[in-house]
C-alpha cells in the first residue's frame, strides 16, 4: 500500500523547490535610460555649480524646488547677480547687489538650463549616450557615460550611481575642454522663501 504524502509536507517540498530560484535570481542591469531618466528628475536639491574654462572658473550657488529655480552667481565668495525662474510660468527675473533691484529677463531655460543638473541629464538621451565604466570623482562613485552631441562636442557625465544626480560633465572639443561640476549637493528641505522676489525699499 503506497503512502500519499500529506498536504503540509506536500507544501514544504514546494517551498523549498522554489527557493533556490529566487534566491539566484537577479536583478537586471540598470541600462542607461534608466540611469538619465532617473538623473533628470529630482525636484528638490541645491548644490553649486562650477564651471571651469581653460582660463577662468564660474561659481554658482543653485537651488531648485520643483518648478521653481534660484542661481546666484558668486565672486569672491560674494553673491554679485541673482536670477529667479520659474518654469511653470515660464517667467524669469534677475538682480544685481547689492541694489537688488528685480528685472524681468529672458526665459528660464535661456539661463537656467545652463546651471541644471537635470536638465543636461534629459539632454543626454537624445544623442545615443553609452555607458563606458564607472569612475569616482569627488569622492562619489559615479557611472561614466559618453556621448557626442550633433556639434560634434565629445561629452563624458558622471551620475552619482547612490542619488542618481549629474555631478561632472567634461565638453571635450578638438582644442579645449569644458568642464561642468555639481558640488556639495544637498538634498535637504529648502523654504519657500527662497524663491520670492526682493523686496523694493
Amino acid at each position: 500500500m503506497k503512502m500519499k504524502p500529506s498536504l503540509p509536507i506536500f507544501v514544504a517540498v514546494v517551498i523549498l523547490l522554489t527557493i533556490p530560484s529566487a534566491t539566484c535570481s537577479k536583478a537586471a542591469p540598470e541600462t542607461v535610460e534608466d540611469i538619465l531618466s532617473q538623473a533628470a528628475d529630482v525636484s528638490l536639491v541645491k548644490y553649486d555649480c562650477v564651471w571651469t574654462w581653460p582660463n577662468r572658473t564660474q561659481t554658482s550657488r543653485v537651488w531648485i524646488k520643483d518648478n521653481m529655480m534660484r542661481i546666484e552667481h558668486t565672486q569672491g565668495g560674494q553673491t554679485v547677480e541673482t536670477y529667479l525662474c520659474d518654469y511653470e510660468e515660464m517667467t524669469s527675473f534677475h538682480w544685481t547687489s547689492p541694489e537688488n533691484t528685480p528685472k524681468r529677463s529672458v526665459t528660464p531655460g535661456e539661463v537656467g538650463d545652463f546651471f541644471s543638473a537635470m536638465y543636461m541629464a534629459s539632454i543626454a538621451a537624445e544623442y545615443n549616450p553609452k555607458i563606458i565604466g564607472t569612475e569616482t570623482t569627488d569622492e562619489k562613485e559615479c557611472y561614466l557615460i559618453e556621448y557626442v552631441m550633433d556639434n560634434e562636442i565629445r561629452v563624458r557625465a558622471w551620475i552619482w550611481k547612490k542619488h542618481k544626480i549629474l555631478v561632472r560633465n567634461d565638453l571635450v572639443t578638438t582644442d579645449h575642454t569644458v568642464t561642468i561640476e555639481f558640488k556639495n549637493i544637498d538634498f535637504s528641505s529648502i523654504s519657500d522663501s527662497m524663491f520670492e522676489l526682493p523686496k523694493v525699499r
